[in-house]
């Protein structure tokens, strides 16, 4: 396969997931994935336009920028005690990971860039996807449970 055809694909598999995660959570969520979108919103929209300040690879504005979204996601955590929350954290500590490897010689761009996409863009998207589903389960279960007369 043409590595620039995969790219393109990547790339706009992303947004188009990026997009309906944030009408889903936006139509859907509750109060914690609303915010967790911002969040998320904010890395995606932010970090095409950092990058042209870092020029390719791991840049300085980019992964501060993930750190402090990492920050938010760990607030959010502690105030929420959502699960997928909590595990929205543990993939963005692996995608601040990823900008500490990159100094191997053995770790490539290319894997660079295919597992800062998956750990800051599709795993964030999936939970809250995961998230978005919950707030509904426990919507439904509330609504099921008999009032007390």
């Amino acid at each position: 396969m043409d590595w620039y055809l995969a790219h393109v694909i990547w790339v706009n598999a992303g947004w188009l997931t990026f997009v309906a995660c944030m009408v889903l959570a936006i139509w859907k969520g509750g109060p914690t994935e609303k915010r967790g979108a911002a969040l998320i919103a904010t890395g995606c929209l932010l970090s095409p336009v950092l990058t042209r300040f870092d020029g390719p690879g791991p840049g300085l504005y980019v992964q501060a920028l993930d750190t402090l979204l990492t920050l938010g996601f760990v607030a959010l955590a502690l105030q929420s005690r959502r699960l997928w929350v909590f595990v929205i954290c543990m993939c963005s500590l692996n995608g601040l990971i990823t900008y500490f490897v990159t100094g191997y010689e053995a770790f490539s761009m290319y894997a660079f860039v295919t597992a800062t996409g998956f750990w800051l863009g599709y795993a964030w998207q999936l939970c809250l996807i995961f998230g978005v589903i919950d707030y509904q389960r426990t919507l439904r279960r509330q609504s099921d449970t008999p009032k007390p007369a």
